[in-house]
C-alpha cells in the first residue's frame, strides 16, 4: 500500500535501524565500540527521533518522503534533538509549499531539501 518512492526510500532504513537496536543491546554490556559503530550508533538515535509521532497527527506523505531523503542522504546526521525537531518542521512546512510531488524525480528533491536546509542554516547565524 506504499508509493513506490517511500517504499525505495524507506527501505534503507529499516535495515540501518536493526543494526542499530542490534549495536545499541550491544553497548548495554559495556563493550568498547569502534568509531564506525559509534556513528552507526548516533545516526540510529536520530532515526529513533525522527521516527517519533504525535498520536492521532499523521504527518503528509510528502513531508515523510522529504525527512526520509533527508536521512538517507546524511543531511540529519550531526543534529541534536532540538535541532531534529526544528528540522523536521521545516520539511513539513517547505513541502506543503512546494509544488513536489511523490513523483517528483529524487534530485528535484535532494536539492530543493538542500536548499531549504542551508536557508536555515543561514538564518541561524
Amino acid at each position: 500500500a506504499q508509493h513506490p518512492r517511500i517504499k525505495a526510500e524507506a527501505g534503507r532504513i529499516k535495515l540501518e535501524y536493526l543494526q542499530f537496536l542490534e549495536l545499541e543491546v550491544f553497548t548495554r554490556f559495556g563493550a568498547r565500540l569502534e568509531a564506525t559503530m559509534e556513528a552507526t550508533i548516533e545516526h540510529g538515535k536520530i532515526l529513533r527521533e525522527i521516527l517519533k509521532q504525535d498520536r492521532l497527527s499523521p504527518k503528509p506523505i510528502e513531508s515523510q518522503l522529504a525527512w526520509l531523503i533527508a536521512f538517507n542522504d546524511g543531511l540529519l546526521d550531526n543534529v541534536d534533538a532540538l535541532q531534529l525537531t526544528t528540522l523536521l518542521g521545516i520539511l513539513e512546512t517547505r513541502t506543503s509549499m512546494s509544488a513536489l510531488t511523490l513523483n517528483s524525480p529524487r534530485e528535484q528533491w535532494q536539492a530543493a531539501i538542500n536548499d531549504w536546509l542551508n536557508k536555515n542554516q543561514k538564518s541561524e547565524s
